[in-house]
């Protein structure tokens, strides 16, 4: 092969390298756009699969991003402080109020407060923790703390391929 047919063959197969990528560059582009709208089908999703209504008892801690919109008194009577979190336990209840594409607003059913007790050394269920108050918390980690749980999927697959199923046949 000579120097010239050499320089050639390179300057093709940069070229053609150079196509690949740019081929590349678009195919991740549209696997990117297209885990999107996976991602917003299946908020729209769980939000149909949990309409306004629903009750949720945890089967795991879940801790989600949120506000306090109200405040409501304990069985004691107290107020809550200033701030709460949306954090909740195993066993805790809430109900959905309604929902948007950005966000859910919940009530607070059960909230169990637990106290250790140093002689049985577990904790023990001591009060129900401000029944009644209101969080709006984001869509996105609602989510995701469903999403994550594999159990929840099995159950979250078959409504979908269900719901699908129906579509097809226009029910």
């Amino acid at each position: 092969m000579t120097v010239k047919e050499i320089r050639s063959e390179l300057l093709e197969k940069k070229s053609l390298l150079k196509e690949i990528f740019s081929q590349q560059k678009k195919i991740n582009s549209e696997i990117d756009n297209l885990k999107i709208t996976l991602e917003e089908k299946y908020k729209s999703l769980l939000l149909e699969y949990f309409p306004v209504g629903s009750v949720i008892e945890f089967q795991k801690l879940a801790n989600f991003n949120g506000v306090q919109i109200s405040k409501e008194r304990n069985s004691k009577n107290e107020l809550p402080p200033e701030i709460q979190l949306p954090i909740f336990r195993i066993g805790d209840k809430i109900e959905i109020l309604k929902h948007n594409k950005k966000s859910v607003v919940i009530k607070i059913i059960q909230h169990n407060k637990y106290i250790w007790n140093s002689i049985t050394k577990n904790y023990e269920l001591k009060d129900t923790f401000y029944p009644n108050t209101k969080y709006r918390i984001e869509l996105d980690g609602f989510y995701y703390f469903f999403i994550s749980d594999q159990e929840f999927m099995k159950r979250f697959e078959v409504f979908i391929s269900r719901k699908e199923s129906l579509a097809k046949l226009d029910i």
